[in-house]
């Protein structure tokens, strides 16, 4: 339920604007309060399809440690195990070190990933003393490994996963499993997952593409509770009952999501080397997550303000050329991916044969879990129809997008 404002009379407004509800929308699930129209749009959406889930499978979760700092490490700590394995004849246990991925490092596009690395000792797989140098790490963690809530060897994971390991160890679709906007994307290196992401076996960019539009998350944010923030929980059962696209439709978003995901990495590369290069000058790591919209000067004072430390005067110039220059570049990123993005969107409401009026209400209901298209995205999306915006149409959608007309 997306609640925007209280209004001063609540029960006028009820008696004004109150509906019948149909009992069909009120099950055991997620209760839909929503309109007719959006309620209708959605049984268009599914009509004549497949599921996600019976075309793929259900989406599938990550691993369950129980006791995340035994078992999941960080780059020096794996590099420590490997060492003495290597000093350790017959010692295996690099064999047993995974990359890996928690909810958090996948985003919109891409993979932020922080170099973590897993344990991984599924449940009946391994004698631990075959693994000196994992028996050397485990081993003070034992008295509480010992008390987790399954029972398993006090060296092994809680939930494995194992019967997912080939997927994990391939290509597949990952997404978090809290997000306030689509977080798919395409994990091509192989890397493990935390429980807080879920995928789908699959790499295809054109599938990863239609997950991150916004006619999909309209149709999950019609499943389940709207947290505070526009968070929605994709769990499995909700994403799975997306409608599927054909092959063909697949074949078309295919390029386009190549693209914007091609350039979303090179985005957060450039992003992590700025604020890599930013921690010369506090000499201390430098996070900064939205250093593309300060300009020269504000950065200075958030410098000062946060880290306790401003560029010599002397160096200012030099400082100021340099990250003037990867500002434009990083907005070049940004501009090309919302091209893309527009574009992704037009197409999906296209393959759905939705009408100006239907995409008008999917975005005023999305309205307060994501960001609204501006008045050129909707008059790229009504040009699919053969159809133009009202003046009085574009000038309610610029008025809630905060843009003008003239622009």
């Amino acid at each position: 339920l997306n609640v925007r404002a209280v209004p001063d009379d609540l029960g006028k407004t009820f008696d004004e604007e109150a509906r019948l509800m149909p009992r069909e929308r009120l099950s055991s699930g997620t209760w839909r309060f929503e309109n007719d129209m959006l309620d209708s749009i959605r049984e268009k959406m599914k009509a004549g399809r497949q599921t996600l889930a019976e075309v793929y499978g259900a989406p599938l979760y990550g691993i369950k440690t129980g006791l995340n700092k035994a078992f999941i490490l960080t780059r020096e700590q794996r590099d420590a195990i490997v060492a003495c394995a290597e000093r350790t004849p017959d010692d295996r246990s690099a064999e047993l070190l995974k990359p890996f991925l928690v909810g958090e490092n996948l985003k919109r596009w891409h993979v932020e990933s922080d170099d973590l690395w897993l344990i991984y000792t599924p449940k009946g797989a391994i004698d631990i003393e075959d693994y000196p140098a994992l028996r050397a790490h485990l081993g003070p963690f034992r008295e509480r490994l010992e008390k987790r809530a399954t029972k398993q060897e006090w060296w092994e994971l809680q939930q494995a996963q194992a019967n997912y390991e080939p997927h994990f160890a391939g290509q597949k679709i990952v997404y978090s499993d809290i997000a306030n906007h689509g977080t798919f994307s395409v994990d091509r290196a192989g890397r493990y997952l935390a429980n807080t992401a879920y995928f789908l076996p699959i790499a295809n960019d054109g599938l990863a593409a239609y997950l991150n539009s916004r006619l999909a998350w309209f149709f999950f944010a019609g499943l389940t509770n709207i947290a505070r923030g526009g968070y929605l929980r994709l769990r499995t059962e909700f994403v799975g009952q997306l409608p599927a696209l054909s092959p063909s439709e697949l074949e078309i978003l295919q390029f386009l999501g190549t693209d914007i995901q091609t350039h979303s990495s090179r985005l957060a590369d450039l992003s992590t080397a700025v604020q890599h290069r930013l921690s010369d000058i506090p000499q201390k790591p430098v996070r900064i997550d939205d250093w593309i919209t300060l300009s020269f000067g504000e950065l200075q004072k958030v410098l000062v303000a946060r880290y306790k430390a401003s560029i010599a005067v002397a160096d200012r110039d030099q400082w100021e050329a340099w990250y003037e220059k990867n500002r434009a570049a990083a907005a070049k990123f940004q501009m090309k991916a919302r091209e893309i993005e527009t574009e992704i969107n037009t197409l999906v409401y296209r393959m759905f044969d939705l009408t100006p009026t239907e995409i008008a209400a999917i975005e005023d209901s999305l309205a307060g879990t994501s960001a609204s298209l501006g008045v050129k995205a909707y008059e790229a999306i009504s040009a699919v129809e053969g159809l133009e915006l009202s003046p009085d149409a574009r000038a309610r959608l610029a008025q809630r997008a905060g843009e003008r007309l003239d622009a």
